[in-house]
């Protein structure tokens, strides 16, 4: 069983994992190993080791970060068409801005790391672009101010507001990445970049090789 054969993986690996700080590969080789089993607890607990084992690579950020967009995608089914009435989200939007977040500060580490490498960046903008889907109408407690055609309306134009500048900030960075991947001799698009200019974006199925290793 997949149980059975990750249990003996952690075990293999133990002399290497066991060591403080623990072999980067060792810890790397087990996160990539329960994700591929669909344990993700397992895989951040890994992640966040390597993380812990070597703070100044941006690797171990960018691997925890896809895996905080890898849930929002496959919440919102991001892979499939954009249904007419928008995304069918199952993750409370509270947990899916607060994992958003999560994501988007694993990225500006990774980043400020690597300044000239797209991959962050590209994530980032993938993170920004899933946490608009976030937001609410934010109506206050008060039921007869609730119901103020007013109210709601200015509780709906703030959060397309914030929809707005969360999409625009990912247009950037999708910008700023594809011109890095140019400047690199890189002929593949970046991820999001044929739907810029549209609320949705079509994500890429797996992380990018330069996620791991650049």
């Amino acid at each position: 069983s997949d149980a059975h054969m990750y249990d003996e993986a952690v075990e293999f690996f133990k002399p290497q994992t066991e060591k403080n700080p623990p072999e980067i590969e060792a810890v790397t080789m087990l996160a990539n190993i329960a994700k591929s089993m669909g344990k993700m607890k397992e895989a951040r607990v890994w992640m966040q080791r390597r993380i812990d084992a070597d703070p100044k690579d941006p690797n171990g950020y960018e691997a925890l970060a896809i895996m905080d967009w890898d849930d929002l995608c496959n919440d919102r089914q991001c892979r499939q068409p954009l249904p007419p009435g928008g995304p069918q989200l199952n993750m409370p939007l509270k947990q899916r801005f607060d994992q958003a977040n999560h994501g988007i500060d694993l990225m500006k580490k990774a980043e400020a790391m690597a300044p000239n490498a797209p991959t962050p960046l590209i994530y980032h903008n993938l993170l920004l672009r899933e946490r608009s889907f976030a937001y609410a109408p934010e109506l206050p407690s008060d039921l007869k101010k609730a119901k103020d055609p007013k109210v709601i309306e200015a509780a709906r134009n703030a959060a397309e507001d914030k929809q707005r500048a969360d999409l625009e900030e990912a247009k950037v960075l999708l910008q700023k990445a594809m011109d890095l991947q140019k400047a690199a001799g890189m002929v593949t698009p970046a991820a999001g970049a044929d739907s810029a200019k549209d609320k949705d974006s079509k994500a890429p199925t797996s992380a990018p090789a330069g996620a791991e290793k650049k």
